[in-house]
């Protein structure tokens, strides 16, 4: 497991992430999830765009898939650890197991995808301890419950009146 070394970054601002997965399906979710705990996200579909983003923006941590076809999770985070050695970075596989012990010596975690999106935050909350988060929006009101659903009621009676008056235009 390699060190993690502070990052100079805005004190206020979100610590921001980098998910690298070449299955796109998954970073939307994965994004979605981290974001809800207060991570700000940036993804992207392969390793090469992964290091464009590293390259240009202020990253926290490396959320990293392994396997991808051009240039596998070993190596991006070689990559990494040569142009930022103390970035954290947190493997994800499928294959954990697969994982040659020359990459895990790269990064500071491998977690298995089976293992569930709680032992990916669990990583990322020991790699990043005093990160700053994003407030997360609190839950609903009765009030503003009670205001969707008006919407909502204004909405529909809306559409059944666009209804009506299209399919009797049309007699």
């Amino acid at each position: 497991m390699v060190g993690v070394s502070p990052i100079r970054r805005d004190p206020k601002q979100p610590a921001t992430l980098l998910c690298i997965d070449d299955r796109v399906i998954y970073l939307p979710i994965r994004k979605a999830y981290l974001e809800s705990h207060g991570y700000a996200v940036l993804t992207a579909a392969s390793g090469r765009e992964g290091l464009q983003l590293l390259a240009e923006h202020l990253i926290a941590a490396v959320v990293l898939d392994y396997r991808m076809p051009e240039m596998n999770g070993g190596e991006v985070a070689r990559v990494i650890r040569r142009t930022r050695p103390g970035l954290p970075i947190i493997m994800l596989s499928g294959f954990a197991g697969e994982i040659p012990s020359d990459v895990r010596s790269l990064v500071n975690v491998v977690v298995a995808k089976g293992e569930g999106a709680k032992a990916l935050l669990e990583a990322l909350e020991t790699a990043l301890p005093n990160a700053v988060l994003s407030p997360r929006v609190q839950a609903p009101t009765r009030g503003s419950i009670k205001q969707t659903r008006q919407q909502v009621q204004r909405t529909r009676e809306a559409v059944a009146e666009r209804r009506r008056r299209f399919s009797g235009g049309r007699r």
